[in-house]
């Protein structure tokens, strides 16, 4: 059997009387207790947003100019790198990779193509400077008074 209290308006289902005089007034709360362990570390969270762009910072200075070089290469005559079309001084045969000393090799214009082989002008100069190296086959000739070293294609290697 319930039982009601008048004054409180509290129904008590188990009969059990209390009265609001007999409860007191609640106390101060009392320390908190001890920090538990620390939990496990959540997942990371998303990656935020990357932001905008800074501003372009200013245009350096300009360097300075470079000497004025020029468009043509050029080898002074008889230079290393200088190509001629020369015959050596005696009949050897000399295969493309030979080589000579400038003092065995004339210059010569060629002046026309006559059975594979170059006729030489009466233009012959001996070099008589540096070493050079065949870059052609320069067959040597010899015909009836006529006794010469083929022309060939040579250059300058030192």
């Amino acid at each position: 059997m319930a039982t009601t209290l008048t004054n409180t308006g509290i129904t008590f289902p188990d009969a059990t009387v209390q009265t609001t005089a007999s409860q007191g007034i609640a106390g101060p709360t009392g320390p908190t207790g001890p920090t538990g362990p620390t939990g496990p570390t959540g997942s990371p969270g998303p990656t935020g947003s990357p932001g905008p762009t800074g501003p372009t910072g200013p245009t350096g200075p300009t360097g300075p100019t470079g000497p004025t070089g020029t468009s043509n290469y050029t080898v002074t005559q008889y230079d290393v790198g200088a190509y001629i079309v020369g015959r050596p001084a005696n009949t050897t045969t000399y295969n493309a990779g030979a080589t000579i000393a400038g003092s065995s090799l004339y210059t010569m214009n060629p002046s026309s193509n006559y059975a594979g082989s170059w006729a030489a002008s009466n233009v012959q100069v001996l070099i008589n400077t540096g070493s050079w190296r065949c870059m052609t086959k320069a067959g040597g000739f010899s015909s009836g008074c006529i006794t010469l070293g083929g022309p060939g294609l040579w250059v300058r290697y030192a």
